[in-house]
């Protein structure tokens, strides 16, 4: 008896309709893909298929998620993404405005600190600024008596109107002091107590 051609048969030729399975791809470029793949790997398409799926069903025995579970999965995803992303966004501008304060005090921190005002004459300038609110910078030195002549009284003055300016009591105009809030008002100081106002100790 002649030996048949080509591989033996082993039985498998009987059972060939019984292990056929047709497989319909949702795209072209996916029979594509998967022929490119089993070319890359120099193995038959259907070998490539019969593998692939065995050592997938090998790795996860608890089965496969439906493609449609994936999707949805990764659509909630990314929803969930886009949620967290749109919560941290304010968050994030309230951390630079954070930043931005926390840099303003530490600058504030660094600067110099005042000299110690003299507290009977910050207490009669005060008094000033209650009753007249703008005070003309080249007149208040005569009514309080500071003498312009003494670099001492002169920066005594000038320690208090700083004090009173770091305290936020005190702005500045080109030639006026204002006291904050305050409106212009007529003076309402008698000539008596303007005297007393020039006590110079």
């Amino acid at each position: 008896m002649k030996k048949p051609r080509g591989r033996p048969n082993l039985g498998k030729t009987e059972t060939i309709r019984q292990r056929a399975i047709n497989v319909y791809l949702p795209t072209e470029e996916m029979i594509e893909r998967w022929k490119s793949e089993a070319e890359r790997f120099g193995v038959p398409l259907s070998r490539f298929i019969v593998e692939t799926v065995d050592d997938s069903i090998r790795k996860n025995p608890a089965g496969i998620t439906p493609r449609e579970e994936l999707e949805k999965e990764l659509n909630d995803a990314k929803a969930e993404v886009k949620q967290l992303s749109a919560r941290l966004e304010p968050l994030e501008e309230a951390l630079k405005r954070a930043d931005v304060t926390i840099a303003d005090y530490r600058s504030k921190l660094t600067e110099p600190v005042l000299p110690s005002a003299d507290a009977e004459l910050t207490s009669r300038l005060i008094e000033l600024f209650l009753a007249e609110m703008v005070l003309n910078i080249d007149e208040v030195p005569e009514t309080l008596g500071i003498k312009l002549t003494s670099s001492k009284d002169v920066a005594r003055l000038q320690s208090s109107v700083d004090l009173l300016k770091k305290a936020g009591l005190v702005e500045s105009g080109m030639f006026e002091w204002r006291w904050t809030g305050g409106a212009k008002r007529k003076p309402r100081i008698s000539p008596e107590r303007r005297r007393g106002l020039k006590r110079v100790h």
